[in-house]
């Protein structure tokens, strides 16, 4: 049974479809880049997915403890909390706050936040608050921001931002990570930094997703890529099969990929 099964999505502005029929369905432990030209919706499709719009049809399930469970219009901190975190294109940290304390906001274990908890359950409080510190300063050091970690958000560099996007949503601790342009804008250094923690989640079980347009880094990493083209999906299969594809190449690559490139490394 997939992990993630997206059926039939559809959704429309003004009379425009933006996603049109869209399916697809990811399998545990998968790497999958989501490709096309802009407008094609494949932001729209994520939003959806994350419970940010509700689709006009279609519905979007996963695949919990090996029961099926139908998360369309469900809201997206409900999603986030059945396992699905994700990135957005234009990073949505808080830039007054410090790297630290942006992972614990998101920190996946908030129980006990009750005022009566304050008084009957302290040392239950405590241990939970020394859990969240444990996993923000694990991700931390995964992403290689350590060092960072006192620093205000607002003065990390583009590249550091990226990180940090990338270490809150581990902060949840998902099955599936859906990663929006996680390398736009960044030096080829952090591109293969990130080419290697997708390696690592990946044989960690993780799920991923993740929009993209360099498709040096795409055919390097990814397992499967899909595109999208009008909303709807163009086709579907390997990085090699895809970049070989005469309606790919038509709609969004334009000619025919130079595959005479090295494999990204940790």
């Amino acid at each position: 049974m997939p992990i993630l099964d997206v059926y039939n999505l559809s959704k429309s502005f003004d009379g425009v479809k933006a996603v049109d029929g869209f399916s697809f369905a990811l399998e545990k432990g998968q790497i999958v880049a989501l490709v096309g030209p802009n407008g094609a919706g494949k932001t729209t499709a994520f939003n959806i997915i994350t419970g940010y719009l509700e689709s006009d049809q279609g519905k979007v399930s996963i695949n919990i403890h090996r029961a099926k469970r139908i998360i369309t219009g469900c809201a997206p901190y409900k999603i986030a909390r059945l396992g699905i975190a994700r990135t957005f294109q234009y990073m949505r940290l808080f830039s007054q706050m410090t790297v630290l304390e942006n992972l614990l906001l998101a920190s996946a274990k908030r129980k006990h936040e009750e005022l009566s908890s304050v008084f009957f359950s302290p040392k239950s409080i405590k241990q939970i608050e020394k859990e969240n510190l444990g996993r923000a300063e694990h991700y931390l050091d995964f992403v290689g921001l350590t060092e960072k970690r006192d620093s205000l958000a607002e003065n990390l560099s583009h590249g550091q931002r990226k990180l940090l996007s990338l270490a809150r949503a581990l902060c949840l601790e998902p099955n599936i990570l859906l990663l929006d342009e996680p390398t736009a804008g960044v030096f080829l250094e952090t591109k293969e930094k990130i080419a290697g923690f997708f390696e690592t989640l990946g044989s960690q079980g993780k799920t991923i997703l993740f929009i993209e347009h360099d498709m040096h880094f795409i055919m390097n990493i990814a397992d499967r890529v899909i595109v999208m083209s009008e909303g709807k999906k163009l086709c579907e299969g390997t990085s090699i099969e895809v970049a070989e594809n005469p309606a790919v190449i038509e709609a969004y690559l334009g000619k025919k990929l130079d595959q005479s490139y090295e494999k990204y490394s940790n």
